[in-house]
């Protein structure tokens, strides 16, 4: 079984998790209004290739085809770029969500064993605070 660490390693690693998960926020956000201007890009583009399908339809007089296939046509004529940038952002905005919310979790679980460690747990192995005297030598300086 592995040792638990020490509640001082455990409040360095909280720090670190701490300025990770500002940074972490700074990053989506940025991503987020990357991810809007894409989208819009993206949108503005594919409206434009509706109507002109709309328009090709409607110049031969023929039944337009379905929502579907003018999404099809209208997609092939968008610069691939564009939608490449639009994937590329939502991507990075999913990514960086998943890993703060992975970080969250490691710093919810950690400060669980801190608390434990903090209620004497490990010293008793019962919950039981530890005799006067015996806490650990970290926690008298807290």
């Amino acid at each position: 079984m592995t040792p638990l660490p020490s509640p001082s390693e455990i409040m360095q690693w909280l720090d670190q998790a701490a300025t990770e998960l500002d940074d972490l926020g700074k990053r989506l956000e940025d991503a987020h209004i990357q991810l809007g201007d894409c989208e819009a890009e993206y949108i503005e583009k594919l409206d434009e290739a509706l109507l002109l399908v709309v328009e090709e339809y409607e110049d031969k007089e023929q039944r337009l085809p379905g929502e579907d296939i003018r999404l099809a046509k209208a997609r092939k004529r968008i610069d691939f770029e564009v939608f490449t940038r639009y994937r590329k952002a939502k991507r990075l905005v999913e990514a960086l969500s998943l890993h703060a919310r992975k970080l969250e979790s490691a710093v919810g679980a950690r400060q669980s064993t801190l608390k434990g460690l903090r209620e004497g747990m490990t010293l008793e192995g019962y919950g039981k605070p530890p005799p006067s005297g015996h806490e650990h030598p970290e926690w008298r300086s807290m």
